[in-house]
């Protein structure tokens, strides 16, 4: 069972518990993910998803959290 958020279609999944400076390195992978490209067919799914796979190849997230995260929102969000 997928917790979903009120009125919405999104999907509540925890990454885990992380100290304050790993969330900085999230943080700042965030910042250098782009939330639109030239053709327009690019939005807040696919950022999400983009976000997902820079914080797994910086090894903040396992591989494992990843697929378990990526097929939970396959389910409603992404």
């Amino acid at each position: 069972n997928i917790p979903r958020m009120s009125g919405s279609h999104a999907v509540h999944v925890s990454l885990g518990a992380f100290d304050f400076a790993t969330r900085r390195r999230i943080e700042a992978i965030s910042w250098e993910t782009p939330v639109a490209v030239a053709d327009g067919r690019w939005d807040g799914r696919h950022w999400i998803l983009d976000l997902l796979n820079r914080i797994c190849a910086a090894k903040i997230i396992a591989p494992g959290t990843w697929a378990r995260v990526v097929a939970a929102g396959s389910h409603g969000m992404l």
